[in-house]
């Protein structure tokens, strides 16, 4: 772009800044860039909750994978040893919360 190009469009958008009438109602920016803001400030907040509900999805669909692969185990595992028995019940309250916590509302 030439010097008299840049100069004549410098001077059209010097005319079009005279005419009031082609700009915006201040009361109107401001009311929009409040609403950006606190679209911004909802979003930063809401972040860590999205990043823990896929991973409790994440945690609940390892703990279906595990039970169903080692479903013909669970049995052998839960007679030969009563301790495990308060983690396995724990892990099924776990994934029924996690569940609830993605799919809930």
């Amino acid at each position: 772009m030439s010097e008299q190009e840049m100069a004549e469009s410098l001077r059209k958008l010097a005319e079009l800044s005279r005419d009031d009438t082609n700009l915006p109602d201040p009361a109107l920016i401001w009311w929009k860039a409040q609403l950006d803001a606190q679209h911004v400030a909802e979003a930063r907040a809401t972040r860590p909750l999205v990043v823990v509900e896929w991973a409790s999805l994440a945690a609940s669909v390892a703990a279906v994978v595990l039970i169903v692969c080692n479903w013909q185990g669970i049995p052998d595992l839960l007679q030969t040893s009563a301790a495990v028995a308060p983690w396995v019940s724990g892990g099924v309250i776990f994934m029924g919360l996690a569940l609830r916590f993605v799919f809930g509302e």
